[in-house]
C-alpha cells in the first residue's frame, strides 16, 4: 500500500492507527477501572458503557457464553432495562450475536434494524 491510500480501517479509525481524543479518554476510562476492580460485572459495564460512548449507540450488550446451556446470554447491557436484558439469550451461530461467536470475528453491520439476522428486533 502507498502512501497516498484512501483505504480505512474496518473499526473506522483512520489508517495508521491514530485515534481520536474521544476514543483515546474512552479506553484510559475502561483501562482505569479494569486496574482498580476484580468485579467482573463492574468491569464489563464500564467497558460497554465505554463503548456506548465512544460509538454514539445508546444501546450496548455484551453477551458471554453460559456453558452449562451454550447460549449467549446478556451480561451486560447500556440502555435496556435490567430485566430486558436478563431475558436475552442466543445460541450460538443464530443472529447478529450468534454469528460473532461461531466466527469469532467481527460483524460490522450498518444499520441492525434492518438486518434479518437481528434476534430481537424490539430491542434494536
Amino acid at each position: 500500500m502507498d502512501e497516498t491510500s484512501t483505504d480505512s480501517r474496518p473499526d473506522g479509525a483512520p489508517p495508521g492507527g491514530t485515534l481520536r481524543p474521544q476514543e483515546l479518554e474512552a479506553f484510559l476510562h475502561a483501562s482505569q477501572v479494569l486496574a482498580s476492580s476484580l468485579d467482573l460485572t463492574q468491569s464489563l459495564q464500564a467497558i460497554a458503557t465505554q463503548a456506548a460512548a465512544v460509538s454514539g449507540i445508546s444501546t450496548v450488550r455484551l453477551f458471554l457464553l453460559d456453558e452449562a446451556t451454550h447460549l449467549l446470554r446478556c451480561r451486560i447491557g447500556v440502555g435496556l432495562p435490567v430485566e430486558v436484558e436478563q431475558d436475552l439469550a442466543v445460541a450460538v451461530g443464530e443472529g447478529l450475536v450468534g454469528e460473532v461467536a461461531a466466527t469469532r470475528r467481527p460483524l460490522v453491520v450498518p444499520d441492525m434494524r434492518y438486518d434479518p439476522r437481528l434476534r430481537y428486533p424490539e430491542h434494536a
